[in-house]
């Protein structure tokens, strides 16, 4: 299995998950970076099943997921 560098991104997402479930948004604002250049990183943690992502929806707004670390087993 691969390890993931310490400073990377993919690092720093599984970081702040590990403190508890986080969306896009809050994980951007935590990181400093785009919501758009988030996303693509945690949709990237999400296809090598590193996270689960849950539907949230906000009255009003397009969709969004709620996102927390896989849990095996």
């Amino acid at each position: 299995m691969q390890q993931m560098h310490p400073d990377s991104k993919a690092s720093r997402v599984l970081a702040i998950l590990a403190d508890g479930p986080a969306t896009t948004a809050e994980i951007a604002a935590e990181t400093g970076w785009t919501k758009h250049n988030t996303c693509a990183h945690v949709k990237n943690l999400h296809m090598r099943g590193k996270v689960e992502r849950k539907p949230w929806h906000v009255k009003g707004q397009g969709p969004r997921f709620l996102w927390f670390l896989q849990h095996n087993g």
